[in-house]
């Protein structure tokens, strides 16, 4: 458990501009519009990017931050998220939920984007594509919403919100984060290409 708890899960999001040259030919694109049909899209959220351990024993219920280190300053997070995986699962496995941390309506949110089991997060890689974390993360969600603390980020299916920097540039904000749908979770620093970034245009309205 200490191992899970210390290791740094940062999968910062990529500018396509700075993948290698190889890691664009492996994703057979020479564009990020390439990308829409096999990634999903999310809005790029101001914030800190957090994970959260649920653990029906509360004694291994955490939130940390991106370079693995504990965050205590929001308990009522860490506790909605908790309670919600010990009601809906008896027997759950420890999950870890990826989001980010931001301004709420009252006060501080998660606004999760993925889920994995707790294992795969102390093996550093989930193999299993974002398509069917993401589903699972829904089925959680949905069978018990946590609280206002914790919530979900909209995601928009491959193929079906046209170019991606339209949207990015469509929704405001900082932009939108692409998604592999086949995309394994690995911790580090999302070079492989599996999280892309797209900037909203500055003169974007």
């Amino acid at each position: 458990m200490e191992n899970a708890i210390n290791k740094s899960f940062s999968h910062k999001p990529v500018l396509f501009s700075k993948l290698s040259r190889k890691v664009k030919q492996d994703l057979g694109a020479t564009d990020v519009e390439d990308l829409v049909g096999r990634y999903d899209a999310s809005p790029w959220l101001d914030g800190e990017q957090v994970a959260l351990i649920v653990h029906p024993n509360p004694a291994f219920s955490q939130m940390l931050d991106a370079r693995g280190r504990v965050i205590d300053a929001y308990p009522r997070i860490e506790k909605a998220a908790r309670i919600a995986l010990s009601y809906y699962m008896r027997h759950a496995e420890p999950m870890v939920l990826f989001g980010t941390l931001r301004p709420g309506r009252q006060d501080m949110q998660v606004v999760l984007d993925d889920m994995i089991l707790l294992e795969e997060f102390g093996e550093g890689v989930s193999e299993r594509p974002y398509t069917n974390r993401r589903q699972a993360l829904e089925l959680w969600f949905r069978a018990h919403a946590p609280s206002a603390y914790v919530c979900l980020n909209p995601i928009y299916t491959a193929g079906t919100y046209g170019s991606a920097q339209g949207l990015a540039d469509t929704l405001g904000g900082p932009g939108i984060i692409l998604r592999s749908v086949s995309g394994p979770w690995v911790a580090g620093n999302g070079t492989g290409g599996q999280v892309i970034a797209v900037p909203r245009t500055v003169d974007a309205e």
